[in-house]
């Protein structure tokens, strides 16, 4: 089982303003764990570089930075330096038989 050791924040008013942060590095995990380790690199790299851009939500944005983000717009920058990073090297990742069981 791969999760956040956090949980899901049932107590927030609105969900979409949880950091999303800890689940989307558990998918890091998940995938260096079935031996997709570049994805993994390339998933944390994409988490590390949405944060150095500025892109952060409610619990990381200090009062003299833009807005916070909601998870699903933070997802979104994640989800496009992801795409970026792994755009030359994807089809080695999603390609069948390109796994560790192969």
């Amino acid at each position: 089982m791969f999760q956040p050791i956090h949980g899901t924040a049932p107590d927030l008013k609105d969900p979409n303003m949880a950091n999303p942060t800890g689940a989307i590095l558990s998918g890091a995990l998940l995938f260096e764990t079935l031996g997709f380790v570049d994805a993994g690199r390339a998933l944390r790299a994409a988490v590390e570089a949405a944060i150095r851009q500025g892109h952060r939500t409610g619990d990381l944005v200090q009062l003299s930075e833009r807005s916070p983000l909601s998870a699903t717009d933070f997802e979104y920058y994640v989800r496009n330096a992801f795409e970026r990073a792994t755009a030359k090297g994807m089809e080695a990742i999603a390609i069948p038989g390109s796994g560790p069981w192969s």
